[in-house]
């Protein structure tokens, strides 16, 4: 059966019940922080699973990313774990050829748009039947924003509780020799990923960890960041 690890949504349960009050992100914005404790980004996240399901998603379904790093890309991911469904990020620099291809092949039915350099990519590539999130920065059209999803859905009263080779994310490649290529990521991969380095480095709850690399980084290179 090999060895269980702890897996996201447990340990975001966990450092919310016994560090509710501790911040857990910080997010620049205008050069000024934004912090985001353990038991605000739990709240958020449990809204935001909420929302995603009072829009017509079931579990099992897609939901793709597609924003620069911040504090949000976490939240939104969390969320689509919590609601039960599945993530499918998209590089923030990828053409519309691209964007369109990742959300017609992975079949996402939603997608949340943060923090981009150029939206016009992102308006082209979007198939218009699927639904767009925006996160409180300046972005492309949407059809809901971040802000009014979580004033108006309660949290849910728990997150989904995938087993460890249930499927986490679909992760693609830069499409630079066709079309992009989904790697199957499970939550056995991920929460190995996060443990062993967090073991090996002796990491304390001190630490701090600065996000600099795209979360979706050119052929998968930069993912252990999640």
């Amino acid at each position: 059966m090999g060895q269980n690890y702890p897996l996201p949504p447990q340990m975001l349960d966990k450092w919310a019940r016994e560090t509710p009050d501790k911040v857990y992100l910080r997010q620049p914005v205008n050069r000024v922080y934004r912090e985001f404790t353990w038991s605000q980004v739990r709240d958020q996240v449990l809204r935001m699973a909420n929302a995603l399901k009072k829009l017509g998603l079931k579990p099992g379904d897609k939901v793709a990313i597609m924003s620069k790093n911040c504090a949000e890309w976490f939240i939104a991911d969390f969320a689509i774990t919590a609601a039960g469904m599945i993530s499918a990020p998209i590089y923030f620099t990828a053409s519309s050829k691209t964007i369109r291809f990742i959300i017609e092949h992975s079949e996402a039915k939603a997608v949340f748009i943060g923090k981009l350099d150029d939206t016009k990519p992102t308006i082209e590539g979007i198939p218009e039947s699927t639904i767009k999130i925006a996160m409180p920065y300046d972005t492309a059209p949407c059809d809901h924003s971040w802000d009014d999803l979580l004033k108006n859905n309660d949290p849910v009263d728990q997150s989904a509780q995938p087993e460890l080779d249930d499927t986490f994310s679909l992760s693609y490649t830069s499409g630079s020799t066709g079309n992009p290529k989904a790697a199957v990521l499970t939550f056995r991969n991920v929460a190995y990923g996060a443990i062993t380095p967090a073991n090996e480095l002796q990491v304390t709850q001190s630490d701090r960890l600065i996000s600099y690399l795209p979360f979706i980084g050119r052929t998968l290179s930069h993912l252990t960041e999640l």
